[in-house]
Order: C-alpha cells, then structure tokens, then sequence
C-alpha cells in the first residue's frame, strides 16, 4: 500500500472517529435530558448493555449498580402482582414466541426508598437473519400520576354509579332515534314490575314501545328538541303485568351525544283514583283501619273494603305491602 492510500485511509479512521464521537455525543445529550429510561436488554446473554442516567432519578439506582445486577435487580423491584404478568413476557421473548416487531408493558417497579412508581414500557425488539431475539431497546416512563388520575376518575365513576343505583327516584336514559333504553336504576325496574335488570333488557328493551300512545313519545321528543328539557310531562304506559301505569317525567336532550336522559315518577294513583278513593288510600297509607275510615267518612266498612280492593286492583297490587311499596315509590 502507498504513502498517498495509507493517508488517505487514516483520515478516512479519523473522519469515522470524529462521526462517532458525534453520534455518541448526541446520543448521550438526548438520553441525559429525556425524563424517560432508555436501555438496551441483550436477550441471549440475559445483561443490561446499557441504560441511560435517568434510571437514578426515576428509581434511585445507579447506573453502575443497574448494569451489575441487570435483570436481578429487576426482578426484585417488580411489583409483586404485577412479577407473573411481567416474566410471562419475558419467558415469551426468550423463546422466541413473539412475532411482534414491538411491545408494551405497564408495571410497578419500587424506588430505591421503597415507593411504587407506574411505568409505561414500550420495547423494540431486534432480531437475527434467523428471526431469533437479539436485543431489546426500551423507553420507560414514569405514568404514576396518569394512573392516579384514571384511579380518581374509576373511584369517581363508581360513586356516581352507586348514588345512580340507589336513588330514590327512577332514572333512566334513551336513545333519541329508537327509544332503545341504553341505562336505567333498580327503581324504575321495580316500578316497571320486573325482579332483575337482565329480565327488563331482555323484555323492554325499548321504551318507545311503552308508549299506551307512540304518537306522545313524539311529542315529548319534539318538545325535547325545541326547549332541551321538560318537566312533569305525563304519559301513559304499562308494567310487566300489564296494569296501566302514568308517569310524569323530567327529561333533558343531549342532542350531540344522541340520548335522552330523565326521571320518571309514579302518578297513576292520581290519574284513576276517583277522589273518594284517593281519599281511602291516604287513610290507609295514614295507618288507619278500614272502620276509622269508615266512621270518618260516615261509610259503611264494606263499602270502604270495596273502596280498598278497588284501589289495589288499579294500581296492580296484590296486598297492603305491594300497596304501601308502590305508594311510597311514587
């Protein structure tokens, strides 16, 4: 080889040193500045080739530490729920199981002072000419408020789900098209007539039909759309025993998300109780006996047994329980 090739072949070195001492900076810049962990995992070997300086403030560990006990150390801060989920993948990788080019994974790893922290895991897999598991390239970041807000909103979600459930009022919501009832609390299944909510979807699964006159669905939809709400809009309808059942509803649009979303309350005491019977029943709801209210009302006791069978058979009850029940529920 001449002087002139053996030159130009140092200063081609030179330039190639130069280049990497260029990547290697840049490399080092970004890894030093991003918030997250960058490593890379060698499979075969089972050994942390590199992991950037991140690692000390995310979880407190060096990163001469983190390279000397590698996957050890892992395994010693990973949660203890979340140690089969993690390892299941890792076994996975070792056996070369998974076709993915990419993974992701969300576990718990423990500060170095003992507190958990949520990370989000996304890992690139690189792989031989053979398809086998190379290496691994990882970004870890630190999701733990992330994971406290969706815990916050879960927690909040599920008081909201039970002062839904438990309202002592019938709550429901429709969908505008179709009147396909999309939710709805015990209450108004109860008031409905049905034992469960399995048996009321199955059986009413559209309120549109529940309508004793569909054209009045019509209109408290049409009311709906031009004022947004109502209020005490009375409509006419029956329970699962098929005794008529009026109820007043309180309703609001939600025009852009399709649904229909209301309280509903019993008023078919009011609607078919002649006045003289809607007098029996608040005596008896009062607690009186069938001869106070008859001597009250200067009536004979059969008449107001009548009066109370009456009652019964228009609300679509069987015995004073169901009765006081259904009052009480309206």
């Amino acid at each position: 080889m001449s002087m002139r090739e053996q030159c130009k072949r140092c200063e081609k070195l030179a330039n190639l040193r130069v280049l990497l001492r260029k990547v290697q900076s840049q490399f080092s810049n970004l890894t030093s500045s991003s918030k997250n962990i960058i490593y890379i995992y060698n499979l075969p070997q089972k050994r942390l080739e590199y992991i950037s300086p991140t690692i000390e403030s995310l979880l407190g560990y060096t990163v001469e530490e983190t390279l000397a006990q590698s996957m050890s150390l892992y395994e010693s801060i990973l949660h203890p729920q979340d140690k089969s989920y993690f390892m299941s993948y890792y076994d996975h990788l070792v056996a070369n199981d998974i076709d993915d080019s990419e993974i992701q994974l969300t576990y718990r790893l423990k500060h170095k002072k003992g507190k958990y922290i949520w990370c989000c895991d996304h890992i690139t897999i690189q792989r031989t000419r053979s398809g086998k598991v190379k290496t691994l390239t990882g970004i870890l970041r630190d999701i733990t408020e992330r994971k406290k807000l969706e815990q916050e909103i879960k927690a909040s979600e599920q008081r909201y789900r039970d002062l839904y459930e438990n309202a002592r009022v019938a709550l429901y919501r429709t969908r505008i098209s179709d009147g396909m009832v999309l939710e709805c609390n015990d209450m108004l299944i109860k008031l409905m007539g049905y034992g469960s909510r399995e048996e009321f979807f199955a059986k009413r699964p559209y309120a549109k039909k529940d309508y004793a006159n569909p054209k009045v669905r019509e209109n408290l939809v049409a009311t709906l759309k031009e004022r947004g709400e109502v209020n005490e809009f009375e409509i006419e309808t029956y329970r699962r025993d098929g005794s008529v059942l009026w109820l007043s509803i309180s309703a609001r649009l939600h025009l852009s998300e399709g649904y229909i979303e209301g309280a509903v309350r019993d008023i078919t005491a009011r609607k078919v109780l002649t006045s003289q019977e809607q007098k029996v029943l608040d005596g008896i709801m009062e607690g009186k006996s069938s001869k106070e209210i008859a001597d009250e009302f200067h009536r004979s006791v059969r008449t107001i047994e009548d009066h109370r069978n009456h009652i019964m058979h228009k609300l679509g009850v069987k015995n004073l329980v169901e009765l006081t029940k259904r009052v009480f529920a309206s």
